[in-house]
């Protein structure tokens, strides 16, 4: 059995009429550079996928792993469409939204090996994060408690 995971940073991003941006992030693990850096990181390489650029954001849900060396973290980034409410006309319909979860660096092995477990969470659950991308002032309690479910989740693995 594995080291259990140690998830320290949770980050909502989208990409929206000012480009790739930070939403919201729980607990505050960064300074606003490295989470800025994070979001616009994790979208550059999903939306690189061919998938992306072949299919509605409604149908695609995809998963990535990526060091961010420059926090000693790992992050797991679950990408996939939400719903924009402030769509303009001659703009997609959806939003590309990344949610990353963050490890410590040294969990490398363990989060590959968890990914499709994780990935599936997050697939399941992802209406919880709704608020926090469509919003533009979520309660940031909730985003506590969403971290805090995500957390008690990953014991369980």
């Amino acid at each position: 059995m594995g080291k259990k995971l140690s998830l320290t940073g949770l980050l909502i991003a989208v990409v929206d009429e000012q480009g790739p941006r930070p939403k919201s992030w729980y607990p505050n693990f960064a300074s606003l550079t490295h989470i800025h850096n994070s979001a616009v990181k994790s979208f550059s390489i999903m939306i690189g996928d061919r998938s992306y650029r072949e299919r509605p954001l409604c149908e695609l849900t995809c998963f990535g792993i990526l060091p961010f060396k420059d926090m000693n973290a790992v992050g797991l980034i679950h990408f996939f469409g939400v719903p924009d409410k402030k769509r303009k006309e001659g703009t997609r319909s959806e939003m590309p939204t990344t949610i990353t979860l963050l490890f410590p660096e040294g969990q490398y092995t363990e989060i590959c090996q968890n990914s499709p477990q994780i990935h599936r969470f997050l697939e399941r659950e992802n209406k919880m994060f709704l608020p926090f991308i469509q919003d533009e002032n979520p309660d940031s309690q909730n985003l506590a408690n969403i971290y805090n479910a995500i957390k008690k989740y990953l014991e369980t693995l």
